[in-house]
Formats: C-alpha cells, sequence, structure tokens
C-alpha cells in the first residue's frame, strides 16, 4: 500500500485555504474508504485534505483494513495576494485633469469604481464632475482581482477637490509676505 502522488491547491499567502488530494493504491477498499493524517495530528475520514497552508507536510494513508502507508512529503506552493497598489491621496482643483497612477501586483486583472478616462489603464486621468466638485471630494476605487484562491483586493483613493474662488480687489494698506504694502 503506497501512496502514489499528491494533487494540490497552493494556498493563499498566509492563508489556511490549501489542499492535498491524497492518490494511494494497493490498500484494501477504495480511495473513499481510505483516512490519512498529517505529521502527528488525528487520523481523518478520506483524501482530500483541505485548510492547509502553503508549507511541507508529511502524509501518512491507511486503508480499510488499518494498514499505515509509509509516509511522504507533500508540500503546498502559495499564491501571492494580489495588490492595487494605488496612490496616494491627493488635493486637486475644480478644473484639473488629475493623473491617477497604480501598479497592480499578482492579479490577473484589476478593476477601477468610479468615473477615470481609461478603466482598462494603470494610469487613468480623472476629471472633476459636477457632483464631486459640489461634494468637494471623490473616492475612486481600484480592485486587483485574481483566479486563484486569493481574495481580491481593494484600495481607494480620495481626491479633495477645491473650488475656484474669483479674486477680489482689495485696496488700502495690507501685509503681504511680512512687508507692509499699499495697494
Amino acid at each position: 500500500f503506497v501512496i502514489d502522488h499528491f494533487e494540490y491547491t497552493k494556498a493563499c499567502d498566509d492563508m489556511s485555504n490549501g489542499k492535498i488530494t491524497v492518490v494511494a493504491q494497493g490498500g484494501t477498499g477504495t480511495n473513499i474508504d481510505y483516512e490519512y493524517k498529517l505529521g502527528d495530528g488525528d487520523w481523518k475520514s478520506g483524501v482530500v485534505i483541505d485548510n492547509v497552508k502553503a508549507g511541507t507536510y508529511t502524509v501518512i494513508v491507511r486503508d480499510s483494513n488499518d494498514c499505515p502507508s509509509k509516509s511522504k512529503k507533500a508540500v503546498v506552493g502559495k499564491n501571492l495576494r494580489p495588490e492595487p497598489n494605488l496612490c496616494e491621496d491627493a488635493t486637486i482643483c475644480e478644473d484639473t485633469e488629475y493623473p491617477l497612477s497604480s501598479d497592480p501586483k499578482n492579479c490577473s486583472s484589476f478593476e477601477w469604481e468610479g468615473t477615470v478616462s481609461d478603466p482598462e489603464s494603470k494610469t487613468p486621468t480623472y476629471t472633476p464632475s459636477a457632483a464631486a466638485i459640489s461634494a468637494g471630494s471623490v473616492t475612486l476605487k481600484l480592485t486587483a482581482k485574481d483566479t486563484t484562491n486569493c481574495p481580491d483586493s481593494t484600495e481607494s483613493v480620495t481626491l479633495t477637490i477645491v473650488k475656484k474662488t474669483k479674486p477680489t480687489m482689495v485696496t488700502g494698506s495690507v501685509r503681504v509676505c511680512g512687508l507692509d504694502t499699499t495697494l
């Protein structure tokens, strides 16, 4: 009775969401009847070991007659979490096209939430809408998506929008930059 091989699902970073499927042969019964044990752990039914972190494990399987296999090392790989890596919050003028920057990593795709010039771009621009100008700010979000078993990751950037003010004429004596000035 031997462990032939393992089939794996990688774990995400430090999460316990990896999986090991044990393929054994030569024992009494079928794979459904087998039990497994990770290291010094308890015997558990089946041959699918769920909820494991990335790492190296010693696996033993036993058949329906309680006959154990020789131990074998199983290595569960690691997928890295997606990272949006979005720019910092900023203050912009109401009539400014603001260049956004991002550098999504470890992802298969990304998605902007909010109106940007090119939602497919890592570096789109944002032009304040009338509603955003009236509100005084806007929050844009970038979600990095992954096709592995890592969860999506979202970051946001808040742009504070400064309204233009009409200049007013001042006459008389005023202090400008520490100097007395007459206008």
